[in-house]
Order: structure tokens, then C-alpha cells, then sequence
């Protein structure tokens, strides 16, 4: 078998982020085997349409957008995420009733570019770099070639850089994990010492982000009723610095007493909560954090050690990844040994070894 990456095969911080925090058996089968997945799921086409349609907003600066005309933009993306994208041969795993599914997503869709286009840091930042390719090598003797694509670059008028990776899920991490994550540290070296193709050239940007951002688009949900919250100091859970500092200085919210006399509704019942009105988005959707060069400096030789483990075809479960995982029949054709393929392409164990029917 041919190890990955010795043949000049790049590195994605996927591949790495897949390795080291989630399971390195599923990385073998998609990044390595290129086991190709039973089903697409729908979040991943839904979070594919709508970086598409962030970067039109800029390119064609949507500003002054009318809700309809968003939404007539997401629907577009879709079709091509669906459709058109590099894996579109791979089908999507819709619930019974597509449409309605679609239409969910459709809607939900327009609230938050509605409202991320309202956005002062937003409509005001300049774009360095937008969905932008990258060439990136490291390592101490034996160099690792990594290729990629960040979502955004931008610089505000005071100076300051942010590296922006746009999320369509609902998890936020936590500050301790946000200062950790492997493809934050990647997507960080890529600016310091890679190069990015940008109108047919490469260049450099040359130096660390100022401040490394989740964007967590559905932060930019809207309330549908008068919704009773604890307070955040009061509630068990980490949440971001951004998180707080918007709960506490942004987020407007209401007593009980307050909230009956602004909406007339008297039946509203939760003591001990501050409330949200109807139409209050959901959070600050920038979830901040900064990174130093020391920092970046250890986690990269993480990443070389990472690097160097796939190149020696190392490669270990994670039982607590398989709820969910799309590669579960194919790792118990591997581990089973059912599979011939990968009795004749692999050596991680002896051809005896397998049991084949």
C-alpha cells in the first residue's frame, strides 16, 4: 500500500482534525481508502449552499438584499450544492417528506443572511481572502504538503486580521477547545508561512491572525416567542468569551413583568428567567479567539507527529465515534477481515488473518 503522502498526496486540516479528534479508522476509509460515503447527509449540502452564498454576498455586496432576494440566493446554492457539487454523484439522504425539508432549510436560510448582512462588522471589513486556496509545508527535515481552502480573511479599518470559518451546526466549542482545534492551528500557519492563490497569483500574507473566529450562523436564528432563559451565571456548561460578553452588554433581555406588559401576554409563567422577545437573534454569531505564535509553534509539531503516524499507516478506532459515522459497515469488513481489497492493499495485518468467505 502506499503510504499517504509519500508520493507527493497532500495534507488537508480535515484529514488531520479527522485523525486527531475524531476516528482514525474513518479518516483510512475517506481520506486514504477514498471510501466513498453510502449518503450525503443534508447538513452538509444545506452548510455547503450557504458558504456559497456568503461569498456572493460580498462579491456582489448584497447589502440592502430584500428577504426575497436571499432567499431566491440560497435556493440557487442549494440546487448546485445538491446537484453540481464535487460529490453530487453520492445521494442525499432526505427525510420522507423532501420538500418540507427543503423548505425548513429554505427558510431558515433567509433569517440568517437576513441577518448577517445587517451586520456592521460585516458589511464594513475588507475581504483578503474568500474561499481561497492555500499551499502550505512543514515539518523538521521530512517536510508534510498540506493544500486547503479557508473561508475568509478579512481586515477591519483599525487594522486588525481575523481568519473566519463559517458553521451551520449547532455545536459552538467552548474557549478551551476553540484555542486547540487542529484546523484553526492549520488554517493560522497557512497565513503565517503558506501561500494562497488569489486572482490567478500566489502570495503571502505573512504573519499570524490577529484573532481566529467561529462564525456560528445559526446564532443569527430568530426567537419565534417570548422565550424564558437563565441567567448565564446561573447555567452549567462552558460558553465562549464572545457568548458572554453578548449575553451580558448585547442581548436585550426582559423580567417576567417586563415581558407580560411588552407583549400583553399574561400567561407567561417562568420565575427566576430573563426572557427573550420575538425576533431576537439567538447569539453573537462571531465566537472570537486569539492565538500566539508559541502556541501555534507546539500544536504544529502536534501536527507533524500526526502527519508522520499516517505516513506509517497508524491508524486506531474511536468506539465512541460510530454512532453516526457513515463508514461503519466498511470498518466491519476491515476489522472482520471480509473485505479482500483490503486484505491485498493493506499490512496491517497478514493475509492469514482474515477470514475470507
Amino acid at each position: 500500500m502506499n503510504r499517504f503522502g509519500s508520493n507527493g498526496e497532500a495534507f488537508h486540516a480535515s484529514i488531520i482534525s479527522s485523525y486527531v479528534s475524531y476516528c482514525g479508522l474513518a479518516t483510512k476509509f475517506q481520506y486514504i481508502h477514498g471510501e466513498v460515503p453510502s449518503f450525503r447527509n443534508v447538513r452538509m449540502i444545506n452548510g455547503t449552499a450557504l458558504h456559497t452564498a456568503l461569498e456572493l454576498i460580498h462579491e456582489r455586496k448584497l447589502w440592502d438584499a430584500t428577504d426575497i432576494d436571499l432567499q431566491k440566493l440560497f435556493i440557487d446554492c442549494l440546487r448546485i450544492a445538491e446537484f453540481e457539487h464535487d460529490d453530487h454523484e453520492v445521494p442525499v439522504f432526505w427525510n420522507e417528506d423532501k420538500d418540507a425539508q427543503k423548505s425548513v432549510l429554505i427558510n431558515d436560510a433567509t433569517i440568517m443572511l437576513r441577518n448577517y448582512v445587517r451586520k456592521t462588522e460585516n458589511r464594513n471589513c475588507k475581504i483578503i481572502l474568500s474561499e481561497a486556496p492555500f499551499e502550505l509545508s512543514i515539518g523538521d527535515g521530512t517536510q508534510y504538503r498540506f493544500e486547503g481552502r479557508i473561508d475568509q480573511l478579512r481586515e477591519y479599518p483599525d487594522g486588525t486580521l481575523e481568519l473566519l470559518d463559517f458553521k451551520s451546526g449547532v455545536r459552538v466549542p467552548n474557549n478551551d477547545e476553540m484555542r486547540r482545534m487542529y484546523q484553526f492551528a492549520i488554517y493560522a500557519l497557512a497565513v503565517r508561512e503558506g501561500k494562497f492563490q488569489k486572482d490567478g497569483e500566489m502570495i503571502n500574507i505573512g504573519r499570524l491572525p490577529d484573532q481566529l473566529t467561529w462564525y456560528q450562523l445559526k446564532d443569527h436564528m430568530e426567537y419565534l416567542k417570548p422565550t424564558p432563559v437563565a441567567p448565564i451565571e446561573e447555567r452549567n456548561g462552558k460558553y465562549t468569551d464572545s457568548y458572554f460578553k453578548w449575553f451580558n452588554k448585547q442581548a436585550i433581555t426582559h423580567s417576567l413583568d417586563e415581558i407580560k406588559k411588552i407583549t400583553g401576554n399574561n400567561r407567561l409563567r417562568a420565575l427566576n428567567k430573563v426572557y427573550f422577545n420575538t425576533g431576537h437573534e439567538k447569539g453573537p454569531g462571531r465566537h472570537i479567539t486569539k492565538i500566539t505564535d508559541h502556541r501555534i509553534n507546539v500544536m504544529r509539531k502536534s501536527i507533524i507527529w500526526a502527519c508522520a503516524a499516517i505516513r506509517m499507516n497508524i491508524y486506531m478506532p474511536n468506539p465512541s465515534a460510530c454512532t453516526g459515522c457513515r463508514f461503519v459497515d466498511t470498518c466491519d469488513m476491515y476489522l472482520d477481515g471480509t473485505d479482500k481489497e483490503f486484505v491485498e492493499a493493506d499490512s496491517f495485518l497478514p493475509a492469514e488473518a482474515y477470514q475470507l468467505n
